[in-house]
């Protein structure tokens, strides 16, 4: 009878959450429409390396690269910032990513650190760092040397996420891009040298339990984020950029076993889907899915794949759609489990090596290559 009193409590408890969920996503997505009006001319691809050429995790890369509805690290900033709420205590993390395409210079790294304060409200800081790798000359006319560049790209976020009743959070991210050329002239010119963006992103994030069976618990997430909600641009280029709206779903189911290794997951299998739209574009519309298959929450592999829309010009020998399956390794090491609780620390080191997708307008005459992602994460429970 007791057990019958908690599972209908849990019912009722998941059925108020859900309508918060949905009014909420009815005025983010409402939001995102009205904003359709302000986002022109439309998005065109500008600083396409940040939002959509290079993933923060490789974790997320291998499952496809859709994390709207789940994350469980610093990285959830970028996918949506309501995931920060499940976070206790001090957590951070770094990743790097290379080469891109046929710059084999090129990089991305990440850094994040996030802070649960008293448990009702987490606050994290990150930066997102691309560099071509390559010095670019710059002419006149006639043919004189103006000076060189090396031109970067560095985003950095700070972010608050909180959950508002049991199970559903909200996050917030102000965002500011440094768009830097690093010019060095050799004749007076009036190169355009730096600027900085400013963008919000809004998210929502709602997690459902579930007791299946003595031995099976299952945990469904709902997750939506609207990217750079108030539009902005780059002044200097009178360039949008990207208006992302997420929609993901995330069920996970956990066995555990009392005769064998008592109290211990045994094993963890997580299915991911999403679904991504641009406002001020009708290319760049992606879906998404992977799966996770985690063993002793030690070791997991990652299995994805994701489909894009692109523009191709019109022409037949560039790419209407870019595709990709994706896979990857995981690996997790619990001081708290080896120390018996006396060391609450947590080290999650994640692993993806990947060919490159195609480029729309390299369908015959590049084949692409392979790119790695290495992403560590730790996280020490105050």
């Amino acid at each position: 009878m007791v057990y019958s009193s908690s599972t209908s409590r849990r019912a009722d408890n998941n059925r108020n959450i859900l309508c918060a969920f949905i009014y909420s996503f009815v005025f983010l997505f409402a939001f995102g429409g009205t904003n359709i009006s302000f986002a022109q001319p439309v998005y065109r691809g500008s600083s396409e390396e940040i939002f959509f050429g290079r993933q923060p995790s490789a974790r997320v890369e291998a499952l496809g690269r859709g994390a709207a509805a789940f994350n469980d690290d610093v990285t959830a900033t970028f996918y949506n910032p309501a995931g920060l709420s499940s976070l206790r205590g001090l957590s951070v993390a770094a990743s790097y990513a290379s080469p891109y395409y046929l710059l084999t210079d090129a990089w991305y790294n990440y850094l994040g650190a996030a802070y649960s304060i008293d448990s009702c409200i987490v606050v994290a800081l990150s930066r997102y760092y691309f560099t071509y790798g390559v010095e670019i000359e710059r002419y006149t006319y006639d043919a004189k040397l103006l000076g060189t560049s090396e031109p970067t790209t560095t985003l950095y976020t700070l972010s608050a996420a909180t959950n508002l009743i049991q199970g559903f959070s909200v996050g917030v991210n102000l965002n500011v891009m440094d768009l830097a050329q690093n010019y060095t002239p050799v004749l007076e010119s009036n190169i355009h040298n730096h600027e900085l963006v400013y963008f919000l992103d809004l998210g929502l994030q709602q997690r459902f339990e579930f007791d299946h069976t003595k031995h099976l618990a299952g945990q469904l997430q709902l997750g939506a984020n609207l990217s750079n909600l108030n539009s902005s641009k780059i002044e200097y280029a009178s360039v949008r950029l990207p208006v992302r709206f997420h929609l993901g779903a995330a069920y996970s189911v956990r066995y555990r076993s009392e005769s064998f290794l008592p109290m211990r997951e045994i094993c963890r299998l997580t299915f991911v889907g999403e679904y991504q739209d641009l406002l001020n574009s009708k290319f760049y519309t992606t879906t998404s899915g992977g799966i996770e298959v985690s063993f002793l929450d030690v070791i997991a592999v990652r299995f994805g794949y994701w489909s894009q829309t692109q523009d191709d010009l019109g022409l037949k020998v560039n790419r209407s759609e870019n595709h990709s399956l994706t896979l990857g390794l995981g690996f997790h090491l619990s001081m708290k489990e080896l120390t018996q609780n006396r060391i609450p620390l947590s080290i999650q080191f994640d692993f993806t090596h990947l060919n490159h997708p195609g480029e729309p307008y390299q369908s015959y005459f590049y084949k692409g290559g392979k790119f790695t992602v290495l992403t560590l994460s730790m996280n020490y429970a105050m």
